[in-house]
């Protein structure tokens, strides 16, 4: 059959070292972290890269308000219609295109994920499943053109959650067009 393969990329903005107010542009106050993840079904192999920098515009940088994010070549912006994204790391490279024909799935409560026994202690949490994507992939040399079903998910808290429990989470996006969210 054709070939498969899955892959993550995942973005966090975390609160640097540096306060906020730190007069300098150079000062680290947020902190970008990246992840990117392929694997090749067919081979049974895994390839990975990670990635930190301090926010710097043009260079790492997360948009507030849209999903709009950089880690110098890794990429994800969101579109009309949909998103593109870019990323590397060993031996690969990858260019998406994902159409967001749907509304987004709010997850929890209206888009509200408690995070611990604080209300206080919660997360504004939307996931788009089943997103058609069409991916161009080079993998050690040999030029790709793909296609298939994403899940993308955006989570983010107005202040730093404290001692907010961590969680397990899955996601599935069934063959028969549906998906399921478990967490615990």
């Amino acid at each position: 059959g054709p070939p498969q393969f899955g892959y993550q990329l995942t973005f966090f903005r975390l609160p640097g070292p540096a306060p906020a107010d730190h007069p300098s542009g150079l000062a680290a106050k947020q902190l970008l972290l990246g992840h990117v993840a392929l694997s090749d079904l067919g081979a049974g192999r895994q390839r990975h890269a990670q990635r930190l920098m301090r926010a710097l515009p043009g260079v790492a940088q997360a948009a507030v308000g849209d999903s709009d994010l950089r880690l110098r070549d890794w990429t994800l912006r969101r579109e009309a219609g949909g998103y593109r994204a870019a990323f590397n790391g060993p031996g690969f490279a990858m260019r998406l295109e994902l159409d967001a024909p749907e509304p987004p799935l709010l997850q929890g409560d209206g888009g509200l994920s408690r995070k611990g026994p604080d209300p206080a202690q919660f997360s504004h949490y939307y996931s788009r499943p089943q997103l058609p994507t069409r991916a161009a992939l080079t993998l050690d040399g040999r030029h790709l053109a793909l296609q298939g079903r994403a899940w993308l998910d955006h989570e983010w808290s107005d202040s730093v959650l404290g001692a907010a429990q961590g969680w397990d989470w899955l996601g599935l996006n069934l063959d028969d067009g549906r998906a399921l969210t478990l967490f615990q």
